[in-house]
């Protein structure tokens, strides 16, 4: 509960400049919540692609926003971009404290989701990027699926709604194949396995058959993706800023997946009729978490031909979650292991506990942040501007949203308004 909280007021608040609340980002305006607007048939805009996917997730809130009152539209987006955000977070902090038996890493992870550096910058607040919050909450979720943790209702939801609104459910689809291979998945998994690839199969139908956007004329390599990795990985999830250094996490995450992988090695072996040595789960679950967002970082920053906060939110929630649980996996966690102030503690408690203060810290004096949105327009003025061009007898309002124009980046974002509306 702690986790999403955070998360809600992270997505909200963030911002400086104008208020995010009073902010309707790119998309959200000209493309998602203008659709119900002006399409005779509002539900075909549930199902209609954008650069390639399905955004089903960002086109049911915009729809839903689109349906009350237009002077509340910046509110109730943002507001709604924020309960979905706080959900993953609750869902991530309860699947890693379940999977690794701290409560203290699931809070941790949770947070992090929502207060990474490039979450602030582009992500939280808005419904366009929600995509990128549904793949690593649901990718966390599944990971944590391999040591054994079973999945919820609320867990499944997660996943569906992550495979309807990405184009990377085939990586959900391989994580959910390796549980069953090692026989930790939930009852209904193959179910659950067969809508993934089903989901994941139309997904990438529709990317052969449906358009994308105009992509930046530059050149990229397969190396570049290699070098923004890692870029990000020394300058870490904080954007490069406060008391913490950022590279801490990568390099924590790296000794510590590398420390699990030398247990695991060492581990007694059992014998060759019996069951798995159970060290391997752990590092499976991490390194699957980890492989699968710098997957997608490295996929879209290629075939994007760029590098943007949308994109390092991926692997930055990634790596942060995956360092807390690697930690909270690495440390035995029963009493008696380190004596503190004369009482007997786990290693995993004092251990988990550094790693959130530290991120505590972090994200505490990095949560201010400017962002693209920064300069607004604030949308209550801009509507109430374009609805001048109404009373002058025109039939639909242009409001100006952001971002606003600045430096080489020229492009206006409008969302069209039928004046029968305001």
């Amino acid at each position: 509960m702690l986790a999403a909280a955070v998360a809600f007021v992270g997505a909200i608040a963030r911002q400086d400049g104008v208020p995010r609340w009073r902010t309707v980002w790119a998309e959200d305006g000209a493309l998602f919540g203008q659709c119900p607007l002006i399409d005779p048939n509002p539900a075909s805009c549930l199902l209609m692609p954008y650069d390639g996917w399905l955004h089903f997730v960002p086109r049911s809130l915009a729809w839903i926003a689109a349906s009350l009152p237009l002077d509340a539209f910046s509110y109730v987006v943002t507001a709604l971009a924020a309960l979905v955000l706080a959900t993953c977070a609750f869902l991530v902090a309860r699947a890693v404290a379940e999977a690794s038996g701290s409560s203290i890493a699931g809070a941790a992870a949770g947070v992090a989701l929502a207060l990474v550096y490039p979450a602030g910058a582009e992500v939280a607040g808005n419904i366009t990027n929600l995509a990128w919050v549904l793949f690593v909450a649901a990718t966390t979720v599944l990971a944590c699926g391999v040591v054994g943790r079973r999945l919820g209702r609320l867990d499944v939801v997660l996943v569906l709604a992550t495979l309807s609104s990405t184009p990377f459910g085939f990586l959900l689809v391989a994580i959910l194949a390796i549980e069953l291979r090692m026989g930790a998945g939930a009852a209904g998994g193959r179910a659950l396995l067969g809508v993934a690839v089903a989901a994941s199969v139309a997904q990438l139908a529709m990317a052969f058959v449906s358009p994308r956007n105009e992509l930046p004329n530059a050149t990229v390599t397969l190396l570049s993706p290699v070098g923004w990795f890692f870029e990000l990985y020394f300058r870490g999830p904080f954007g490069g800023r406060g008391p913490v250094p950022g590279w801490a996490v990568g390099v924590g995450a790296t000794v510590v997946v590398g420390f699990l992988l030398w247990r695991a090695l060492h581990a007694v072996r059992p014998a060759a009729d019996s069951e798995p040595v159970s060290e391997w789960a752990p590092l499976a679950a991490v390194v699957l978490l980890g492989v699968a967002t710098a997957a997608v970082f490295g996929a879209s920053t290629y075939l994007n031909r760029h590098d943007a906060a949308r994109y390092d939110y991926v692997l930055a929630a990634g790596l942060t979650i995956g360092f807390v649980l690697a930690v909270a996996f690495a440390l035995p966690r029963t009493r008696g292991v380190v004596v503190i102030a004369k009482r007997d503690v786990s290693a995993q408690l004092v251990g988990v506990g550094v790693v959130a203060i530290a991120l505590g810290v972090a994200f505490a004096t990095t949560f201010r942040v400017t962002t693209p949105a920064s300069r607004g327009p604030s949308y209550p003025g801009a509507l109430r501007e374009a609805a001048i061009a109404c009373d002058g007898g025109a039939t639909v309002a242009r409001v100006t949203i952001s971002p606003l124009p600045a430096g080489s980046v020229t492009t206006i974002w409008t969302m069209r308004v039928p004046c029968s509306r305001l």
